[in-house]
């Protein structure tokens, strides 16, 4: 019974975090638009092991150049290059929000997010299906 518990939490921990890491990039999923950017420098910020930042320069929708400051995973910091270009995903009404990496990789994220979200709520289920099962005798061990 344990075990079905520890099922339960797992499968709610997973499908909440998926959730949580779904929502926070929804808004450059659906309204963001991709550009290429020079990414004019590289540094980091505060403590920690993911402070990895990039100050990318790009034109926007209206030919206006603009600058947007992103936080990098640090693998892809390490790949990139100054004075490199990179795509980035920005919003047209506020292009100091970015993100490294093109629109069609951020909705690709967003279906796997989904996905693991409904793989933790589908483990949750079927560990309360047994639990219940468990304790009304349906099911013996």
């Amino acid at each position: 019974m344990l075990l079905t518990c520890g099922v339960i939490v797992a499968g709610l921990l997973f499908s909440f975090g998926a959730l949580y890491f779904w929502r926070s990039g929804r808004e450059l999923r659906e309204r963001g638009v991709t550009a290429q950017a020079t990414v004019v420098k590289k540094f980091r910020k505060g403590r920690g092991i993911e402070n990895y930042y990039a100050l990318f320069a790009f034109t926007d929708l209206h030919g206006r150049p603009q600058t947007a400051e992103a936080k990098v995973l640090s693998r892809a910091w390490h790949m990139l290059r100054e004075g490199g270009t990179e795509g980035i995903t920005y919003l047209p009404w506020q292009p100091e929000k970015a993100a490294l990496g093109p629109k069609w990789a951020k909705e690709l994220l967003g279906w796997v997010l989904l996905s693991f979200a409904l793989v933790g709520g589908s483990m949750a289920i079927f560990g309360l299906v047994v639990l219940i099962g468990l304790l009304t005798g349906k099911f013996k061990l």
